[in-house]
């Protein structure tokens, strides 16, 4: 069992969870996600007005509970139902304490017409900060290993979860970014492969860069960072990132741990950062649990890097609902 993050299901997956729907459940008027491979839970929505939709169903398999998957499957039916058209959502009145809880820390209130019915306004609010995160990669002697920091548990987003080094966009990094010396050709495959975020790419290296040396104490050539992927935060989170990531295919030992963000940063093979996620030693959230679960798939550094200077045009992730992976290459224009 993995427990990765949410995507659209499939008719496996609602075969094996016994998920008897109504209709099409990906008709023009419905959608069904479902999160874990093989699939632990899911949650099915559908539209009753226009713009309004209704969750119908929200389950986690009782095995697989604990572990956020319920709070994953619901943020991303937030931000799949605001794309499919919705202003409203609502849901049934649950029945136990763990889902009332949950649907009122995502801001599910009751209905004024007083038959339970819980609701919530959906907006693209708050709006997402750019933020730029780096995966620093190699190959070990046990597989692919990457350079991790463990958040600290007090922190006010993602306490307590493995995350690669980075942070947000400061201001100082748009004048910094215009100050890089870059080949024209390496500034224009930048271009090309973050055309679809809106971002500058200069901007994106400097944070980089220098998110890098504050968090690693490593000084990097902004040219060795390659574009691999672009995940924005979905809604129901008081803060949202836009975070561009990059790829830095490193061989040299040089990264240390000098965050205050984390208490510990360390490499560590990724078959075993799954393992212990598995065995809920540690925790990803979706994004990060994604990017990972690519790695792992592809296998080598070789592999890796022919995906990252191949794929073509970086694709936003929205909602946490990610495309499967590993992602394939696409010939650059």
């Amino acid at each position: 069992m993995s427990f990765t993050g949410p995507r659209f299901a499939t008719a496996d997956d609602l075969t094996r969870l016994r998920a008897d729907l109504p209709g099409d459940p990906h008709g023009p008027g419905a959608f069904t996600l479902a999160i874990g491979r093989p699939a632990v839970g899911f949650a099915h929505a559908v539209a009753i007005a226009p713009g309004y939709w209704h969750l119908a169903h929200l389950h986690v398999e009782r095995d697989a509970r604990r572990r956020g998957l319920g709070r994953y499957l619901l943020d991303s039916a937030l931000g799949t139902a605001l794309d499919r058209g919705a202003v409203r959502l609502t849901v049934s009145p649950p029945s136990k304490a763990p889902w009332r809880a949950l649907y009122a820390r995502a801001g599910f209130a009751p209905e004024e017409y007083g038959d339970g019915t819980l609701a919530v306004a959906l907006a693209d609010e708050p709006p997402p900060r750019p933020a730029v995160s780096v995966i620093p990669v190699r190959q070990g002697a046990d597989g692919l290993e990457v350079f991790i920091q463990h958040r600290v548990r007090t922190m006010d987003a993602f306490a307590g979860v493995v995350v690669f080094p980075g942070g947000r966009v400061d201001p100082a990094d748009e004048a910094s970014g215009r100050a890089l010396t870059l080949a024209s050709a390496v500034l224009d495959a930048h271009a090309r492969s973050w055309s679809a975020t809106g971002h500058d790419p200069r901007t994106l290296l400097a944070t980089g860069v220098r998110e890098l040396a504050e968090e690693t104490g490593t000084v990097v050539d902004p040219a060795r960072l390659l574009p691999w992927d672009n995940w924005i935060t979905p809604l129901g989170y008081a803060r949202r990132f836009d975070v561009a990531f990059f790829l830095l295919p490193d061989d040299a030992d040089t990264h240390v741990h000098s965050t205050t963000e984390a208490t510990a940063s360390e490499w560590l093979a990724v078959d075993e950062l799954v393992a212990r996620t598995e065995a809920g030693v540690l925790a990803m959230v979706p994004p990060t649990r994604t990017l990972v679960d690519e790695l792992q798939r592809l296998g080598s550094l070789d592999a890796v890097l022919g995906l990252a200077r191949g794929m073509g045009t970086v694709v936003p992730v929205r909602h946490d609902v990610a495309s499967p992976r590993p992602r394939s290459m696409s010939p650059r224009r």
